[in-house]
Protein backbone atom coordinates (compact mmCIF):
# COMPACT_ATOMS: atom_id res chain seq x y z
CA UNK A 1 0.00 0.00 0.00
CA UNK A 2 0.94 3.81 -1.08
CA UNK A 3 1.51 6.18 2.04
CA UNK A 4 0.17 8.95 -0.18
CA UNK A 5 -2.32 10.30 2.28
CA UNK A 6 -4.78 13.23 1.42
CA UNK A 7 -6.97 14.65 4.49
CA UNK A 8 -7.29 18.34 6.24
CA UNK A 9 -5.79 18.87 9.39
CA UNK A 10 -8.88 18.05 12.08
CA UNK A 11 -6.65 18.99 15.18
CA UNK A 12 -5.77 22.41 13.83
CA UNK A 13 -9.24 23.38 13.47
CA UNK A 14 -10.55 22.30 16.37
CA UNK A 15 -7.61 23.95 18.22
CA UNK A 16 -8.47 26.89 16.52
CA UNK A 17 -11.89 26.67 17.18
CA UNK A 18 -12.78 26.59 13.42
CA UNK A 19 -15.53 24.05 13.70
CA UNK A 20 -17.56 25.57 16.47
CA UNK A 21 -20.74 25.99 14.83
CA UNK A 22 -21.26 29.01 16.98
CA UNK A 23 -18.41 30.67 15.14
CA UNK A 24 -18.49 31.87 11.07
CA UNK A 25 -15.04 30.68 10.15
CA UNK A 26 -15.38 32.87 6.95
CA UNK A 27 -15.89 36.05 9.24
CA UNK A 28 -12.89 35.71 11.70
CA UNK A 29 -9.74 37.72 10.60
CA UNK A 30 -7.89 35.82 13.11
CA UNK A 31 -8.62 32.69 11.72
CA UNK A 32 -8.04 34.07 7.81
CA UNK A 33 -4.70 34.47 9.07
CA UNK A 34 -4.17 30.82 9.87
CA UNK A 35 -5.92 28.28 7.42
CA UNK A 36 -5.17 27.28 4.15
CA UNK A 37 -8.17 27.88 1.35
CA UNK A 38 -8.01 24.40 1.32
CA UNK A 39 -8.99 24.52 5.40
CA UNK A 40 -11.34 27.34 4.81
CA UNK A 41 -13.49 25.65 1.88
CA UNK A 42 -13.75 22.84 4.37
CA UNK A 43 -14.74 24.31 7.61
CA UNK A 44 -17.92 26.27 4.69
CA UNK A 45 -18.63 23.04 3.83
CA UNK A 46 -18.63 21.80 7.26
CA UNK A 47 -21.02 24.24 8.14
CA UNK A 48 -23.06 23.71 4.91
CA UNK A 49 -26.57 22.25 5.27
CA UNK A 50 -27.26 22.07 1.50
CA UNK A 51 -25.68 18.77 1.73
CA UNK A 52 -27.06 15.53 2.93
CA UNK A 53 -24.83 13.34 5.72
CA UNK A 54 -24.02 9.67 5.85
CA UNK A 55 -22.58 7.27 8.06
CA UNK A 56 -20.13 4.44 7.01
CA UNK A 57 -19.42 1.83 9.12
CA UNK A 58 -15.54 0.56 8.57
CA UNK A 59 -15.37 -2.03 5.58
CA UNK A 60 -18.19 -0.47 3.55
CA UNK A 61 -17.98 0.37 -0.38
CA UNK A 62 -18.19 3.56 -0.39
CA UNK A 63 -17.67 4.16 -4.38
CA UNK A 64 -16.96 0.84 -7.32
CA UNK A 65 -14.43 1.65 -9.68
CA UNK A 66 -16.44 1.69 -13.11
CA UNK A 67 -19.92 2.85 -11.64
CA UNK A 68 -21.78 6.05 -12.65
CA UNK A 69 -20.90 8.51 -10.05
CA UNK A 70 -24.60 10.26 -8.89
CA UNK A 71 -23.77 11.66 -6.12
CA UNK A 72 -20.50 12.92 -5.08
CA UNK A 73 -18.70 12.74 -1.24
CA UNK A 74 -16.58 14.77 0.89
CA UNK A 75 -15.19 12.83 3.69
CA UNK A 76 -16.10 14.81 7.01
CA UNK A 77 -14.46 12.31 10.06
CA UNK A 78 -12.74 8.90 9.62
CA UNK A 79 -10.63 7.43 6.76
CA UNK A 80 -11.43 5.74 3.44
CA UNK A 81 -9.04 3.83 0.96
CA UNK A 82 -9.35 4.27 -2.89
CA UNK A 83 -7.88 1.55 -4.59
CA UNK A 84 -7.40 1.16 -8.76
CA UNK A 85 -5.36 -1.80 -9.28
CA UNK A 86 -2.40 -1.82 -7.06
CA UNK A 87 -2.03 1.73 -6.51
CA UNK A 88 -3.86 2.65 -3.08
CA UNK A 89 -4.02 6.29 -1.45
CA UNK A 90 -5.58 7.00 2.30
CA UNK A 91 -8.28 9.74 2.17
CA UNK A 92 -8.88 11.62 5.13
CA UNK A 93 -11.46 14.80 6.07
CA UNK A 94 -11.37 17.08 3.36
CA UNK A 95 -10.91 14.47 0.67
CA UNK A 96 -13.67 14.82 -2.18
CA UNK A 97 -14.65 11.36 -4.15
CA UNK A 98 -16.15 11.65 -7.11
CA UNK A 99 -16.87 14.61 -8.00
CA UNK A 100 -14.78 15.56 -11.45
CA UNK A 101 -15.87 12.16 -12.93
CA UNK A 102 -19.50 13.37 -12.16
CA UNK A 103 -19.96 16.57 -13.62
CA UNK A 104 -17.93 15.02 -16.80
CA UNK A 105 -20.20 12.27 -16.87
CA UNK A 106 -17.18 9.80 -16.06
CA UNK A 107 -17.52 6.60 -13.92
CA UNK A 108 -15.54 6.02 -10.75
CA UNK A 109 -11.99 5.51 -11.38
CA UNK A 110 -11.14 4.46 -8.23
CA UNK A 111 -13.17 2.00 -5.65
CA UNK A 112 -13.03 3.66 -1.99
CA UNK A 113 -13.82 1.67 0.86
CA UNK A 114 -14.16 2.90 4.51
CA UNK A 115 -11.11 2.21 6.28
CA UNK A 116 -12.89 3.24 9.84
CA UNK A 117 -16.20 4.96 10.67
CA UNK A 118 -16.50 7.50 7.46
CA UNK A 119 -18.67 10.33 7.90
CA UNK A 120 -19.07 11.66 4.49
CA UNK A 121 -21.38 14.63 2.91
CA UNK A 122 -23.13 13.89 -0.10
CA UNK A 123 -23.17 16.22 -3.42
CA UNK A 124 -25.72 15.59 -5.89
CA UNK A 125 -23.58 15.62 -9.30
CA UNK A 126 -27.35 16.48 -11.21
CA UNK A 127 -27.74 19.48 -8.76
CA UNK A 128 -24.23 20.44 -9.12
CA UNK A 129 -24.65 20.63 -13.14
CA UNK A 130 -27.59 22.61 -12.88
CA UNK A 131 -25.81 24.77 -10.52
CA UNK A 132 -22.47 25.47 -12.88
CA UNK A 133 -25.07 25.35 -16.22
CA UNK A 134 -26.99 28.75 -14.08
CA UNK A 135 -23.88 30.32 -13.18
CA UNK A 136 -21.69 32.78 -15.34
CA UNK A 137 -19.98 31.80 -18.41
CA UNK A 138 -16.50 32.49 -17.66
CA UNK A 139 -17.25 30.81 -13.91
CA UNK A 140 -18.31 27.99 -16.29
CA UNK A 141 -15.34 27.98 -18.41
CA UNK A 142 -13.17 27.65 -15.19
CA UNK A 143 -15.06 24.50 -14.14
CA UNK A 144 -14.42 22.71 -17.47
CA UNK A 145 -10.59 24.14 -17.22
CA UNK A 146 -10.28 22.78 -13.69
CA UNK A 147 -12.44 19.42 -14.37
CA UNK A 148 -9.71 18.29 -17.60
CA UNK A 149 -7.20 19.50 -15.76
CA UNK A 150 -7.84 17.28 -12.46
CA UNK A 151 -9.24 13.95 -15.56
CA UNK A 152 -5.81 14.55 -17.06
CA UNK A 153 -8.04 15.39 -20.32
CA UNK A 154 -8.27 17.66 -23.54
CA UNK A 155 -11.16 20.05 -22.77
CA UNK A 156 -13.41 17.24 -23.38
CA UNK A 157 -16.34 17.98 -20.58
CA UNK A 158 -19.63 18.45 -22.87
CA UNK A 159 -22.02 17.85 -19.54
CA UNK A 160 -20.51 21.20 -17.82
CA UNK A 161 -20.70 23.30 -21.34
Amino acid sequence: MSDLYFGINMQKLLRLGALDPAQLPETSAQQADKLSSEEHLFCRLWSSDMMRSHIFNKGTLLMAEGQPIQEAMVIFQGQAIATCGHTQFHLGPGAVIGLAEGLSGQTSKWSVTSDSVVHTRSIPIAQALTEIQQTHPALRSLCQVTLARILGQGMHTERVS
